[in-house]
């Protein structure tokens, strides 16, 4: 099994963003300073990033028969990115996401119009098992249609592989995927989403670690924004990590 060979379902979307000195309030126009398009989606993110770092990544995703399908294939391409089982659904747009950016603080705000991958389904997994067996990890997050995470998850748990899960962006989950996930990636609004429990300081958010590996996760890694991230293991003293201080110019992708 090649070591470092990863699988990820997920989004493949075309981020259209603004850019402007602030947020506009509801009703109100604001003037932007810039605009661009960009690939994206959770799930892309990841597995160009994973790509660029050195992996060998394979990707399970749906785009539509259109113009956006096709530049994002050929992204991928262009990324090193394996997209053989990114496929394609007829008769429907390729996923969307128009992003506000404000320049002033670097934060952002995302809508999400799923168009193609709305139709990744459990089939779509189970076609990609074999590719599946050879990969050491998959990852997942939430923008994907659950059934078919579920399905990409069960599979990876019957072939061996190690599961990743980041649950962005946060819902409600039913307690069978939690043992399928070696690894469970919450920020601190989701792991408040997961679980109902307060997460506002180090104690809360050890206390709601905690209900995620009584419901079966093996490893629950969760990040904090400026205050790093803390890993919790089962039997295993929480292991807080630092982050290093630095200005947000804009935090688009980056969860």
């Amino acid at each position: 099994m090649p070591t470092s060979r990863i699988c990820n379902i997920g989004a493949c979307f075309t981020d259209l963003i603004a850019y402007g000195p602030r947020m506009p309030k509801p009703g109100e126009t604001v003037h932007g300073t810039k605009f661009s398009t960009g690939f994206g989606g959770k799930g892309a993110n990841q597995a160009v990033q994973a790509a660029r770092l050195g992996a060998e990544v394979m990707m399970i995703s749906k785009v539509g028969d259109d113009k956006f399908g096709d530049d994002t294939l050929h992204n991928f391409e262009q990324q090193g990115v394996d997209a053989q089982h990114v496929t394609r659904a007829t008769n429907v747009a390729s996923g969307v996401a128009p992003i506000t950016v404000d320049e002033t603080t670097g934060q952002n705000s995302i809508i999400i119009i799923p168009g193609a991958l709305d139709t990744l389904s459990a089939a779509d997994a189970e076609a990609a098992r074999a590719e599946i067996r050879g990969c050491c990890l998959l990852m997942a997050q939430l923008e994907a249609p659950l059934g078919a995470t579920l399905a990409a998850l069960s599979v990876a748990r019957e072939e061996g592989v190690t599961t990743l899960l980041n649950t962005a962006p946060a819902r409600q989950l039913p307690d069978q995927i939690w043992p399928l996930c070696d690894i469970i990636c919450p920020n601190e609004p989701e792991l408040r989403e997961l679980t109902g429990l307060p997460t506002g300081t180090e104690e809360e958010v050890a206390a709601a670690a905690q209900e995620l590996l009584k419901k079966g996760a093996g490893k629950v890694l969760v990040t904090l924004g400026e205050r790093g991230c803390a890993l919790f293991t089962p039997g295993a003293e929480p292991l807080f990590a630092l982050a290093r201080a630095a200005e947000a110019r804009d935090t688009t992708g980056a969860g």
